[in-house]
């Protein structure tokens, strides 16, 4: 019988409780993939011996003995303490180099998660330089399975991993987490596309200084702009683009007005339009190139507009992440 090395509990590391303890006395179970039906693994590359199911850990947290599984079977791992309270569950996996096993863009790290909330959990040890913002992971929760992004990554005496997800959220059934095969520390592939995130038209006039809100014929491939406040929120930190075109238009006087794109609430730069006809209106156009950090918001702003039955408009807002 052909068998290859598991890619589980053969690296030297131990298995750890959530609470980043050596997982002595712990179990590997180990089924067919996507059941509850039991798997036999084995001790070395013959297949002659199989592995105790459970398999116990030593005091160490480690197996007594080398896991082989048998060629073109998939297996679900389920690790649990030595009360079987499940602390991770690993299913799809096939030994390491197995020719019948299909390539996958998904990593199986090993690494037990916790629950922290919908968008976030911890582990331990410093598995920054696993879970690097932008890489992409698949999680297992109660519901199934939920992918995202990387947006935060940092150690303290954890770590405390924070995640965009696709659609659903984490949850307390949070069982193991796999990251993409790729990843953007040192990664094969750009860290970002250069893609417009959105691009938004006509929100509601102002006649009185304020924010610009109610946006209609929002494209948002990003889900970052919410068009009733007229706020973007930034995805990751990196450069953008932010692109307006205002308009003033007026019933009789002179009217002028300054249109600003704030960061956090603030005003930064912008462009005053005066319009001089009852016949007529003004546009103005303003572009820039700006750094951003994670979750900086930038929104439209009027901040002064003077003239009888004056109103701003704006006809595009745009941005768009460049680097």
């Amino acid at each position: 019988m052909s068998v290859f090395l598991s890619p589980i509990g053969n690296s030297g590391i131990p298995f750890f409780t959530t609470q980043g303890v050596i997982l002595s006395g712990g179990k590997i179970n180990t089924y067919q993939a996507g059941s509850t039906t039991p798997a036999a693994t084995y001790t070395d590359n013959t297949g002659g011996t199989p592995n105790a199911n459970p398999i116990i850990l030593n005091s160490a947290g480690l197996p007594p003995s080398q896991i082989w599984l048998t060629s073109g079977q998939s297996y679900k791992f389920v690790i649990t303490d030595s009360n079987d309270n499940v602390l991770q569950t690993q299913d799809n996996i096939r030994g390491v180099n197995d020719a019948a096993t299909s390539a996958s863009e998904w990593v199986t790290t090993g690494i037990i998660p916790t629950y922290a909330s919908g968008t976030s959990f911890s582990t331990a040890g410093n598995t920054t330089n696993t879970f690097t913002v932008g890489r992409r992971i698949r999680a297992a929760v109660t519901a199934g399975t939920v992918y995202g992004t990387v947006t935060a990554s940092s150690f303290s005496s954890s770590t405390t991993v924070t995640v965009r997800i696709d659609s659903g959220a984490l949850d307390s059934g949070l069982s193991a987490v796999d990251v993409g095969l790729l990843g953007i520390i040192n990664g094969s592939t750009p860290a970002y596309p250069a893609s417009v995130v959105v691009t938004a038209h006509d929100p509601t006039p102002l006649t009185a200084a304020g924010v610009f809100g109610s946006y209609t014929e929002v494209i948002d491939n990003g889900n970052n702009f919410n068009p009733s406040t007229g706020v973007f929120t930034a995805p990751y930190t990196a450069q953008y683009i932010v692109c307006y075109i205002a308009a003033i238009t007026f019933g009789g006087a002179t009217a002028t007005m300054t249109v600003s794109w704030r960061k956090n609430g603030s005003d930064q730069r912008g462009v005053t339009a005066q319009a001089t006809s009852s016949s007529n209106s003004q546009c103005a156009t303003f572009f820039e190139i700006v750094n951003l950090s994670l979750s900086d918001t930038v929104d439209l702003h009027l901040s002064s507009i003077t003239g009888a039955s004056a109103a701003a408009l704006i006809f595009d807002f745009s941005i768009a992440r460049i680097a």
